[in-house]
Parts: C-alpha cells; sequence; structure tokens
C-alpha cells in the first residue's frame, strides 16, 4: 500500500546525489523544486501564447515549438517524479510551486488589462504640453492626438475608449 510519509531520510531528489539529508540540503531542495515549477509554468505560458504568425519561417518556428515542448515534458515529468516520492513536505513544495508559478504568470497577463493609463483621445486646440503633442508635431500626424490619462479601471469606460480609438484609427486611414 502507497502512503505519504513525511520522513525526509529517503527521499532524493530527482539524481542519485542530490539527496536530502539535513534542514540544509531541504531547503536547497525546496528552492530547486519551486524554480522548477516556475520555470515550467512559465515555459508553458511562452508556448500557449507564441503561436504562428505570417513573415516568420516556418520551419524554424516548428522546430522552436517542438523543443519548447519537450522541454515542458521533461520539467512536467521531473515533478510527477517528485511527488511520485510520497513525501508529503516535497509534494506541498510542488503544488505551492506551481501555484505561485502560476500566479506569476496570472499576474503578468493581467497588467495591460488593469493598467491604470489609458489613452484618451483629445483635440489639438488644447494647449497641453503632452509628450504626445510633441510627437505629433515630430510625426506629423492628423489633427487629434493622444495623451495618457490617470482613470480608474471601469469595464464600461474602457469599452468607450476603445470604440474612441478604433474610431480614430479609421478616420486616421480613411483621411490618409
Amino acid at each position: 500500500m502507497l502512503y505519504f510519509t513525511s520522513d525526509l531520510s529517503k527521499v532524493v531528489i530527482l539524481f542519485s546525489g542530490f539527496q536530502v539529508t539535513s534542514f540544509h540540503t531541504f531547503v536547497l531542495a525546496t528552492l530547486f523544486v519551486i524554480s522548477l515549477c516556475w520555470c515550467e509554468r512559465l515555459f508553458t505560458y511562452y508556448y500557449e501564447n507564441a503561436g504562428y504568425e505570417k513573415g516568420q519561417k516556418r520551419f524554424k518556428r516548428v522546430v522552436i515549438r517542438t523543443f519548447t515542448y519537450a522541454g515542458l515534458t521533461i520539467l512536467r515529468f521531473f515533478y510527477m517524479l517528485l511527488i511520485m516520492s510520497m513525501n508529503s513536505q516535497i509534494f506541498i513544495v510542488v503544488v505551492t510551486g506551481l501555484t505561485t508559478g502560476q500566479l506569476i504568470v496570472e499576474y503578468v497577463c493581467s497588467i495591460s488589462v488593469y493598467s491604470t493609463h489609458q489613452l484618451v483621445p483629445i483635440s489639438q486646440d488644447d494647449d497641453l504640453p503632452t509628450l504626445a503633442n510633441k510627437l505629433d508635431d515630430e510625426l506629423e500626424l492628423q489633427p487629434q492626438s493622444l495623451i495618457i490619462e490617470n482613470v480608474n479601471s471601469d469595464d464600461e469606460y474602457d469599452y468607450q475608449i476603445h470604440n474612441d480609438i478604433v474610431k480614430y484609427e479609421q478616420q486616421s486611414l480613411v483621411n490618409k
């Protein structure tokens, strides 16, 4: 019968030379396992979001994605083997590492959505000394420019701003 144990004296962390024999090696093993789990979560995020695009060399992209998948498979099997050591402390470290790794990925993904800086169209008649106006002068843009305004993230307001930006871009294309 298999069951979880808390005895660390027989735990080997993936390699025969990496056995937990003291508190210091347990801390080192914990850091290793957490970094392994974080790498798996970050590589998974990269793999899921790095798709195919026109203009990229097809074979190179296929090879990169294939080797990324191979690396992910190795990392996943590593933490599967760690859990199969049937040690409750290692199990908790793996779950904690994967959970905190996912927390990091989710936080990074949410930055662009929950950013407090929004692009807001303003008229050229406003004499505001903004970076956007200076860029407009340098790039010779149309009579409307954009400034960054600090606002709270309100879904309805964000949707309205998005529509205003899309209309501005469409109008710019028509005027050209």
